[in-house]
């Protein structure tokens, strides 16, 4: 084999290897795409749920564990909260969830709570407002977005790579 023709040979190996690579940061990207679509449509489909008066109820919960932290405060101070994890029963099937409280509360505690049904179980509400909505999508909107992105550069490069290949075995 000559020179020139190692050379080519090579070279269409160095391109087959950047569109295998191009095409798993496209199909990564669509991973990515899909994901952030999905957590869209169920932030959404929760907001919807939990506007609707017919799913909403309120039932007393019993703390089941209470663990008390300290967190960052809206000015960068310091605030006590209790992270409780609740058990209640609504139409016979007893649920958990968790909920972050300001108010003290210990384990064994029982408290007044409101539930929305999403899917075929009653959670604690988490987007009650249009802004929870955006605030709850935005990270899906942002990993959707950067999909998009690596989808369609690797798709590009990909489609470059392949056109290479072709014009070198002329």
């Amino acid at each position: 084999m000559s020179k020139r023709a190692e050379r080519k040979a090579r070279r269409a190996e160095k391109i087959k290897g950047e569109v295998r690579t191009a095409a798993i940061i496209a199909l990564a990207g669509v991973v990515f795409l899909a994901l952030g679509c999905v957590g869209i449509a169920q932030n959404a489909s929760q907001y919807r749920a939990c506007q609707d008066p017919a799913n909403l109820r309120t039932v007393t919960a019993v703390a089941t564990y209470v663990e008390i932290r300290s967190v960052r405060g809206e000015y960068d101070y310091l605030e006590t909260v209790w992270d409780a994890q609740l058990q209640y029963t609504v139409d016979g099937a007893e649920f958990q969830d968790k909920l972050r409280l300001d108010e003290p509360m210990e384990k064994g505690e029982e408290m007044e709570i409101e539930v929305c049904r999403v899917g075929g179980g009653y959670r604690v509400p988490r987007i009650r407002t249009r802004d929870d909505l955006f605030a709850a999508s935005l990270i899906p909107a942002i990993g959707s977005a950067v999909g998009l992105g690596l989808a369609v550069i690797g798709g590009v490069v990909a489609a470059d790579g392949r056109k290479k290949l072709r014009e070198g075995k002329r």
